[in-house]
């Protein structure tokens, strides 16, 4: 076998298999996956019949969702492929990255070895799309600037910009970093300049009427993020590792970037970006920007691998790593788990066919239901639907609410039967006007109904659909 074929056959075998695997992760369930899909079905739907968006936020995603959904003529269907064509596209410029960064195709291989079998790989490709399209378009546009191809970088630097707002603000800060290297090689000047930019965009992608809120973005009280996450997030034992393992693999190629003396820009730019998401100085927000940040900066992680084994010679050492991660990724693939970490779609499946048998749908224009609720109705019955509290005028008889673990009995304690509805499992319809009522009347009490899976906030103003 030729000298560099035993590296493309090993390449398209991870690609494949890695496809391959992603989507059989992602058929554990029969619905789309994760909180957020059925949101980006519904636009593609809207696009594919209507011709236009519902929201008018310009993404990528939208136009590469609808070309698969006309191919494979399966909206849920589509939505797997196109994860696991992300996945498939992370192992292979993973591999191209740390080839051009390193010239070495064992720890190039190493690299796409660790990425196809990475645990956090197969949550993250089932929960965050749009990221996970961003940080392909991220492994795209590095390799382009270290090749100094500027019509290209400066075309996907485009295309992260209106891909993913975190996506875009590193895409900003890496082209920045690049075109300024020739006067900044240091480390510590380079962490400057990552962070106060860092702080600059993030309130400004968000929109000035947002910085208010944001306002307690920064702690003065460091955190770590590793902790947090573990302190809040269910997680097996290799998954575990792996987490753990990632920023041991940064610190250790910092030692070898000032053992070696590697200052250059193609060898920084990875451990900066994965410690620029890890800054223990921004508060720790489950729901925020803090764990996205953290999710994100571990999709370095197999490109910190390749960079620790830049200077590796052994062919076979390469090879026993991907043989070991094909092992490996045996059990990484069922680190998503539907039943765990997605909404009940069967459960909401039987509640809308239920509303619909009794014709109770024909009574609203607007559903207001917790999120991921909220997106299956709009995308499965064409009705509005929304986790938030309407910030425009309507009709106050055609706005429903779909309550959840409120006892019915104490709803009709208060308002009656009219205008009220058992869904079963935990579920109640009731006619919003009605559920202020209920919401007023148990203020002063020790119930609390007000909580994320019954909405009590408007929309902010960055969700608005005329913004």
């Amino acid at each position: 076998m030729g000298k560099d074929k035993i590296y493309n056959y090993s390449l398209l075998i991870l690609c494949l298999i890695g496809f391959y695997f992603h989507y059989i992760s992602l058929s554990q369930s029969d619905y789309s996956n994760g909180w957020d899909s059925y949101f980006y079905l519904y636009q593609v739907k809207s696009l594919l019949t209507d011709g236009h968006l519902v929201s008018n936020r310009i993404s990528i995603i939208y136009p590469v969702l609808a070309l698969i959904k006309c191919i494979v003529s399966d909206y849920v269907i589509s939505w797997k492929i196109l994860n696991s064509i992300l996945c498939l596209l992370s192992i292979f410029l993973s591999y191209k990255l740390i080839y051009e960064v390193t010239k070495n195709k064992n720890s190039a291989l190493i690299s796409a070895s660790i990425c196809f079998c990475s645990p956090h790989f197969y949550y993250f490709s089932a929960q965050y799309t749009k990221n996970l399209m961003g940080f392909v378009l991220l492994l795209l546009l590095l390799i382009f600037l270290i090749r100094r191809r500027r019509i290209y970088s400066f075309v996907l630097l485009i295309c992260n910009l209106i891909t993913h707002k975190l996506t875009a603000v590193i895409s900003i800060i890496t082209f920045i970093l690049f075109k300024i290297n020739k006067r900044q090689k240091t480390i510590v000047k380079l962490l400057f300049i990552l962070f106060f930019i860092f702080l600059i965009f993030i309130p400004s992608f968000i929109g000035l009427n947002e910085i208010k809120r944001q306002m307690d973005f920064i702690s003065i009280i460091p955190s770590f993020t590793l902790l947090n996450f573990f302190n809040e997030m269910e997680s097996s034992n290799l998954w575990k590792a792996e987490l753990i393992l990632a920023f041991i693999s940064c610190l250790l190629f910092i030692v070898l970037i000032v053992y070696d003396k590697l200052y250059k820009i193609n060898y920084l730019i990875i451990p900066s970006l994965f410690i620029l998401l890890n800054v223990p100085f921004i508060k720790w927000d489950f729901d925020g920007f803090s764990y996205r940040f953290f999710m994100f900066s571990i999709l370095f992680s197999p490109l910190l691998y390749g960079l620790i084994f830049y200077k590796l010679k052994s062919k076979i050492f390469a090879i026993s790593i991907m043989f070991m991660t094909l092992f490996i990724s045996f059990y990484s693939i069922k680190t998503y788990n539907p039943s765990i970490q997605d909404p009940d779609y069967g459960k909401f499946e039987i509640i809308v066919k239920q509303i619909e048998k009794r014709k109770l749908i024909s009574k609203a224009k607007l559903f207001i239901v917790h999120k991921g609720f909220a997106e299956y109705i709009k995308f499965n019955t064409n009705i509005d639907a929304m986790s938030w509290l309407p910030e425009y005028q309507i009709n106050k008889d055609s706005v429903w609410r779909i309550t959840y673990d409120v006892p019915y009995q104490m709803i009709f304690h208060v308002v009656g039967e009219d205008d009220l509805y058992r869904l079963g499992g935990g579920y109640n319809l009731i006619k919003e006007e009605k559920w202020k009522k209920v919401i007023k009347y148990y203020k002063n009490t020790e119930y609390n109904f007000n909580n994320t899976m019954n909405p009590h906030d408007k929309r902010p103003y960055y969700l608005l659909k005329n913004k």
